[in-house]
């Protein structure tokens, strides 16, 4: 049954090409770059660094049970064994598998499902197990992940990760009509984990069936936004998920096509420091967001309200839904001790959102990783 559900999937994504390139034809014209300041930033010596990295990775170990229980956390989680490679961070992680489903909050059957933002993180921390041979020490966790992943391909409902939930609202991992190429993503790093972890012919001929339609819809727009004139269409999440997956498709498979698709987004976005510090350019950047950030504080936040300029802008979103458009962003984007939040890198980076939750701090101390490990040494 799922082969004559997928092959009907695949024309269906193939029929509806033309209106889903031509949009995103459009789409990849509408755009204008964002202002950036550095001297609205502070910086310090980078030997204040460490310690600050130290102290804050301290405090996240101590809260891993509050940080699991908190929203799209599997996502964070993940960053953040990335980042520390700490046994609690690790079995944390591995609490969201079970039985061949994931779960939003381990042990927990939640009303909403595991999402694909969750995934696009919980795929990044993968591929570092997998190259850190964690697999070949953890055979048990290796069957779960398999299990998982194939479970939400070829199990009922087709193509959509299982979890343990009340609703199948979210975790879809590919759909027959979707705006852009962000939608292949999840079917594609779930079948190139598979065809790593087992070696399956199969996963790897599911992937190459897929792949050539992708490969030009990433070619055309390898991500959804719009920034023009005083329209928006910014969804900073998706964005920063695309560049995981992205990130993780080519680690996996060194297809240019997916590097394509990194530099693209980074050169629209090239002030976030995870993106600058995961191409492995520009250590400037990455260096100056952190000193800047060990200064955030509230009083930070209040400064930047009082002196930096906004300016009214609309969400198309938001038009095409005959809901309120107008919102306000700032002309420049923040330096990071004026906000706070789940995870700023993801977050709307010309706002100063103030948002103190247990999962604050685990962005630095992923910029922090990737600093040592490819920029710079502390």
């Amino acid at each position: 049954m799922f082969y004559t559900y997928f092959l009907f999937q695949l024309f269906l994504i193939v029929l509806l090409s033309p209106i889903r390139w031509t949009i995103n034809l459009i789409v990849r014209q509408l755009w204008e770059p964002f202002e950036f300041n550095r001297k609205v930033f502070k910086e310090d010596p980078k030997e204040y660094l460490k310690p600050y990295a130290d102290k804050l990775k301290e405090k996240l170990i101590g809260n891993i049970d509050k940080i699991t229980r908190a929203g799209d956390s599997a996502k964070f989680i993940s960053i953040l064994l990335v980042a520390t490679n700490n046994e609690k961070v690790k079995n944390a992680f591995k609490s969201y598998v079970k039985d061949g489903k994931f779960y939003r909050k381990p042990g927990q059957i939640t009303k909403k499902a595991f999402s694909g933002d969750m995934f696009a993180g919980y795929s990044y921390a993968l591929l570092h197990l997998f190259y850190r041979r964690e697999f070949e020490s953890d055979l048990y966790f290796k069957k779960e992940i398999i299990e998982a992943l194939d479970n939400s391909i070829f199990q009922k409902p087709y193509l959509q990760l299982k979890s343990y939930s009340k609703t199948a609202d979210r975790g879809y991992l590919l759909r027959c009509f979707f705006m852009n190429a962000g939608h292949f993503l999840p079917v594609l790093v779930s079948l190139q984990l598979l065809y790593k972890l087992t070696e399956k012919r199969k996963y790897k001929v599911y992937y190459y069936l897929i792949f050539p339609i992708a490969a030009i819809d990433i070619l055309i727009n390898p991500t959804f936004a719009i920034r023009y004139k005083n329209y928006r269409y910014m969804q900073w999440y998706y964005v920063h998920s695309n560049f995981l997956y992205y990130y993780t498709l080519y680690k996996l498979t060194s297809n240019p096509i997916y590097m394509y698709a990194l530099k693209f987004i980074y050169n629209r976005f090239w002030f976030n420091p995870e993106f600058a510090a995961l191409m492995e350019k520009d250590p400037d950047t990455p260096l100056l967001y952190m000193t800047d950030y060990t200064h955030q504080s509230k009083e930070e936040n209040q400064k930047a309200e009082r002196i930096l300029t906004k300016r009214k802008v609309k969400n198309l979103k938001n038009i095409l839904r005959r809901k309120p458009a107008e919102y306000e962003e700032y002309t420049q984007i923040l330096p990071p001790r004026a906000r706070k939040n789940d995870y700023q890198w993801e977050k709307a980076m010309d706002w100063n959102e103030w948002k103190e939750t247990e999962l604050s701090g685990i962005d630095f101390l992923h910029i922090f990783y990737l600093g040592e490990k490819y920029i710079w040494v502390f």
